[in-house]
């Protein structure tokens, strides 16, 4: 079985077996309307659990999955968001669409990639061309509500016209607060609001979320503040414990590991899924035969000093100068202490302040107690250490 860096589904899904049942269990329910939202830190695997949930849900009969990232959008319009949206929607839905429901309303859909669908699925090119004319005259001036609610409402309308319910994941949900209008004026906060308007009508569409950065998530969906508060089963997606560990690896190389050996790989990883598959690429890719841990720290190494700037510089990069002076103190010291980190960095207590509340707001650190703070990602930090220079 290969290793891979890519959201891990079939065979290659290990550890989140639990989860993966309770929301099928959910989700197919008849008698239960409720999403998840799925919180843990970036490289944890919820991607994985959604590909996975959304593969087992595609063999149910009753059941339309559709799976959507945010990550994917370019422009991060409110545009781009519904058109894109909307053809994922009608992309599930396509094998079960009626002649009679393309006709009566896809031409009130906001997407232009429309044409090419209804070409996959066998539309005459009169109807094409009807739609077109439609699509021209009614597309443009529609405002943000207008666009959500044709959005939104569709996966509810497909689902009643085809008897076939709607789950809809939507992965990395957080970066709906990102949204702008078409002038460049933010209005994610306002889609939020909205689309929690829409789900309130649903009778036949589950709505499940992802967020990788707990602020944020807590902004959109879990704080009390949060319109979408209480609306969702939330799991919280932690690492792979020491046996979920020696399976992944065990399994994929086809060779015992000695317990240390194991250990060495958490602690280099801290369980986190992406790392323990970057090592084991690492193992398969260098064919050590004797992985010991002296072997496992090795090809860490090497593959962080290889791999590491395509993982982390643009991350790195995109922090503000100051910010990333803090975290270089902070990694290269071994630094969590609030008046340590200041000193080191030459910042004031209410300025460092500042900064570690910037950089916690972007998922790097976190507070683990007053006046303390650790990285996130320890991966990330060990890159800082070994390869910035102040």
């Amino acid at each position: 079985m290969p290793f891979t860096l890519q959201p891990a589904i079939g065979e290659n899904f290990i550890d989140r077996e639990e989860i993966v049942r309770e929301m099928v269990a959910t989700l197919t329910s008849k008698n239960i309307l409720m999403g998840f939202a799925l919180v843990g830190n970036r490289r944890m695997g919820k991607s994985s659990i959604f590909r996975e949930v959304y593969s087992i849900l595609s063999e149910e009969k009753r059941i339309v999955p559709v799976y959507f990232s945010l990550w994917s959008l370019l422009e991060r319009t409110v545009e781009e968001f519904s058109r894109s949206l909307t053809f994922s929607i009608l992309e599930a839905y396509k094998k079960r669409l009626s002649l009679k429901y393309r006709l009566k309303d896809l031409i009130k859909v906001p997407a232009q990639e429309l044409f090419d669908f209804l070409r996959k699925i066998d539309v005459r090119i009169k109807i094409l061309e009807k739609l077109e004319i439609s699509l021209s005259e009614k597309g443009s001036g529609k405002d943000i509500p207008h666009l959500l609610n044709e959005t939104f409402l569709l996966p509810e309308r497909l689902a009643e016209d085809t008897g076939a319910r709607c789950v809809i994941l939507l992965d990395e949900f957080p970066s709906v607060i990102e949204l702008t209008a078409q002038n460049g004026r933010m209005v994610g906060e306002a889609v939020i609001r909205k689309i929690r308007t829409i789900q309130e009508s649903y009778r036949r569409t589950t709505i499940c979320i992802s967020g990788s950065i707990k602020k944020t998530m807590e902004m959109t969906a879990l704080s009390s503040s949060s319109p979408f508060y209480r609306q969702f089963i939330v799991k919280n997606i932690l690492p792979f414990e020491r046996d979920s560990v020696r399976l992944l690896l065990e399994k994929n190389l086809g060779v015992k590991l000695s317990r240390e050996a194991i250990d060495t790989a958490l602690n280099l990883t801290n369980g986190i899924p992406f790392y323990l598959q970057f090592i084991g690429r690492g193992l398969i890719r260098y064919k050590k035969k004797n992985i010991n841990p002296k072997t496992m720290k090795e090809v860490f190494q090497e593959l962080l000093k290889e791999e590491g700037n395509l993982l982390f510089s643009e991350e790195f990069n995109s922090l503000g100068s100051r910010e990333r002076r803090v975290l270089f103190e902070m990694a290269n010291n071994s630094l969590s202490r609030l008046n340590e980190i200041a000193r080191a960095s030459g910042e004031s207590l209410n300025v460092l302040g500042r900064y570690l509340e910037y950089l916690m707001k972007k998922g790097v650190i976190v507070r683990e107690s007053r006046g303390s703070y650790r990285f996130v990602d320890p991966v990330f930090e060990a890159w800082i250490k070994q390869s910035v220079w102040p």
